[in-house]
């Protein structure tokens, strides 16, 4: 599933846009990092807020650092020996022989999903809106 989610966004950002450069790979690693941050902000206020009834208090330069580390595990994840280059070449490969799969209407309800659900958290926490009680 993480495997085809690159190839997903990678063949959205390959796409050129508006006659600029494109750099797909970097697109793509920003995308997925961007995902799994809001992934972690919705998990961790959950968990502090909704659950245990805390507030999260910021650690100092935790913005940085947080999204820095997601962006640091998928550009080495996909880069270690050439791991993306088989991943496409994989799926361009299959994608010639088949309808879209399963996984390609998943990976738009992650996206949905991810974006939705953090919106709601940040409300919830912000006018003290417990989910739970």
């Amino acid at each position: 599933m993480y495997n085809y989610f690159f190839y997903f966004l990678y063949s959205h950002f390959d796409k050129p846009k508006w006659k600029e450069v494109n750099f797909p790979y970097l697109s793509t690693i920003l995308a997925i990092a961007s995902l799994q941050m809001l992934n972690f902000l919705f998990i961790r206020d959950l968990i502090y807020f909704q659950i245990n009834g805390i507030k999260y208090k910021w650690i100092e330069n935790e913005e940085l650092i947080v999204p820095t580390l997601f962006i640091a595990f998928n550009f080495l994840y996909f880069k270690n020996k050439g791991r993306h280059k088989k991943i496409l070449a994989n799926y361009r490969k299959q994608k010639k022989n088949e309808s879209r799969p399963l996984v390609f209407y998943i990976s738009w309800l992650y996206i949905i999903l991810s974006v939705v659900l953090a919106v709601a958290m940040v409300y919830s926490v912000r006018n003290f809106i417990k989910w739970f009680q």
